[in-house]
């Protein structure tokens, strides 16, 4: 790569440049700093949480003197790194969980979605719950339990008929369920004060004892009846990619599954139709369904092709950060007749595009189906399926536009310095070609 840009000298010259305007980039695009740090005893209790809900005790080696960030939701990178799980909240084979240690978590956001109404769970739960977060966390963490209405996810035949969550909250020593007990009985008493009693009273505060000497303060503010949220289209990613789409209009519902994950049975199921995941199976049916729909504008289509062009730089060796106006073009002239197909494609079709009187849906009818993820975009109602169309975009033409904002975040940090500052420079629409190598 070096040899190809004058020379290996250049890569200390803009490293720290790179590294540095990369990382104020990622500020600006991401807020990175919207994310709750652990450490210390909030640190120590998360891990007990881990070890006692889901038996961790490899935590046990989890180094202690550096500093982990978790989401509103409790999911770790770094955890999920050690624990070389990225589904380490999810206990097989219909239970998943959230760790609250502070109500400040709740203005982080969220890093990890492994169920697209994961979002919308936790906005009910922090709205809900909100005294009972702030109490239980002053010397406990908050654990919310989803549960669905299916025994286990790996039955591909049930999860169309996944229609809702229903959540509640405790702790790993079931605070929660004793303030329940502790309100039903003051209720109680309040309503028939013959059953005063010493025994009463003595169970009373043992009760008491156990949830901790502040709960009569939030006695009257605590809900603690559970949640329930209603569901009609989502993906889910553990144990296994799933996609449901409910088609509204003829009452039927596509699920999109994992090549080998699943055998249709031989007879009808009833307003199910799976159709196994591939670019093409998933452009068709969103196309028949009318969930999609296409940029034709051709400066668009410019744009992407541009892209396309100077990634392709990059995967040659090429820093096209360092090059001017001319010697891009140059360089991509010697390299045309490499470049993926694709390109050529978008050049000629953006040709097309220009032309008056041009009959787009015909023209779109000819492409091929990556052409189509790169001009694809789900209308504002169906954002489910700008998920689906990310997911399975193999070649990642359109995942950098419609991914969820922590999977792209997390995507761009993990590529070469060179190639992420042109992402994240593109990303903030700072990219200025001139005729001058960039300073």
């Amino acid at each position: 790569m070096g040899d190809k840009n004058g020379g290996g000298a250049y890569v200390d010259m803009y490293a720290e440049k790179y590294e540095k305007d990369s990382e104020d980039l990622l500020e600006r695009l991401f807020k990175t700093d919207h994310i709750f740090k652990l450490d210390g005893f909030l640190l120590k209790r998360y891990v007990e949480v881990l070890r006692k809900v889901f038996g961790y005790d490899r935590l046990r080696e989890l180094p202690q003197d550096r500093v982990y960030h978790i989401d509103k939701n409790g999911f770790s990178f770094e955890i999920a790194d050690f624990l070389g799980n990225p589904n380490y909240l999810f206990m097989p084979p219909s239970t998943y969980f959230s760790v609250i240690v502070s109500p400040d978590q709740q203005d982080a956001r969220l890093l990890d979605a492994p169920f697209s109404f994961l979002e919308e769970c936790l906005a009910a739960v922090y709205k809900k719950y909100r005294e009972i977060i702030k109490f239980l966390t002053k010397d406990d963490a908050a654990v919310i339990q989803y549960k669905f209405n299916l025994r286990n996810f790996d039955d591909i035949t049930r999860i169309h008929r996944l229609r809702s969550i229903t959540m509640s909250i405790d702790t790993t020593d079931e605070r929660v369920v004793d303030i329940a007990r502790l309100q039903k009985s003051a209720r109680g008493l309040a309503e028939n004060d013959n059953l005063l009693s010493d025994a009463y009273i003595a169970e009373m505060m043992e009760l008491v004892k156990k949830t901790g000497r502040g709960v009569k303060n939030i006695l009257s503010k605590a809900y603690l009846d559970d949640i329930t949220v209603a569901l009609q289209s989502f993906y889910i990613q553990y144990p296994q990619t799933i996609i449901s789409l409910f088609d509204a209009a003829n009452k039927n519902t596509l699920l999109f599954y994992q090549h080998g994950e699943y055998t249709p049975p031989e007879d009808d199921t009833g307003g199910v139709y799976p159709v196994v995941i591939g670019a093409k199976n998933i452009i068709e049916n969103l196309e028949a369904l009318k969930f999609i729909d296409y940029h034709t504008n051709p400066a668009f289509i410019a744009d992407k092709a541009e892209l396309l062009e100077d990634i392709f730089l990059f995967e040659k060796g090429f820093d096209v950060n360092r090059l001017s106006k001319f010697e891009i073009s140059r360089t991509k002239s010697g390299l045309a007749s490499s470049m993926p197909e694709i390109i050529n494609i978008l050049h000629e079709l953006k040709g097309v595009f220009e032309q008056p009187r041009v009959n787009a849906k015909k023209e779109l009818a000819k492409l091929p189906v990556t052409a189509k993820f790169i001009l694809a975009y789900a209308k504002s109602e169906f954002g489910i399926v700008n998920k689906l169309l990310c997911l399975f975009d193999r070649a990642n033409f359109v995942r950098r536009y419609y991914s969820d904002i922590a999977g792209l975040e997390r995507d761009i940090t993990q590529m070469p310095p060179d190639k992420r500052y042109y992402v994240l420079k593109y990303l903030s629409r700072e990219i200025r070609r001139s005729d001058v190598i960039n300073e």
